[in-house]
């Protein structure tokens, strides 16, 4: 995985985590980031409004916000956006045999521009973070390796 790693740190830089969950999600059929084949071809999405805002069934919306390695961190994190007065859920989402990550997302939002203005808002006031770090580049290029 010591290279999947890496290609997500190139990537996604501080945003490392939340990186290899969206690759993992993107590319369904690797079943475990530990077994990835040389030459394989991997998309590995940019962190866009179309990425990290997500339309759900009812017609509401969520907004993808972080991963962390340690639940309990999730879970702090997740504290702290919810004293402004926001729902947030921990998804649990194994990426690898022996790798569990902890996704945030805020459910519940209204309509696409609601969840466009969290997103803005979270990245201007520096509140919207992944594994303690500010996301700052969310501008980046879908891209294959």
């Amino acid at each position: 995985m010591a290279k999947l790693q890496q290609i997500a740190s190139d990537a996604y830089g501080a945003d490392v985590l939340l990186g290899m969950d969206l690759i993992k999600e993107f590319n369904p059929e690797i079943k475990n980031l530990n077994w990835v084949s040389a030459g394989q071809e991997i998309l590995v999405p940019a962190l866009t409004r179309q990425i990290l805002v997500r339309r759900q069934y009812d017609s509401s919306y969520r907004l993808v916000i972080a991963c962390f390695l340690s639940r309990t961190e999730a879970y702090e994190s997740a504290r702290g956006i919810e004293k402004r007065g926001y729902r947030v859920v921990v998804i649990q989402r194994r990426v690898a045999n022996d790798l569990v990550l902890h996704r945030l997302e805020i459910e519940g939002l209204k309509n696409l521009q609601e969840a466009s203005r969290i997103l803005e808002t979270g990245l201007r006031n520096e509140w919207l973070t992944a594994g303690g770090q500010v996301r700052t580049r969310n501008e980046l290029t879908d891209t294959t390796y």
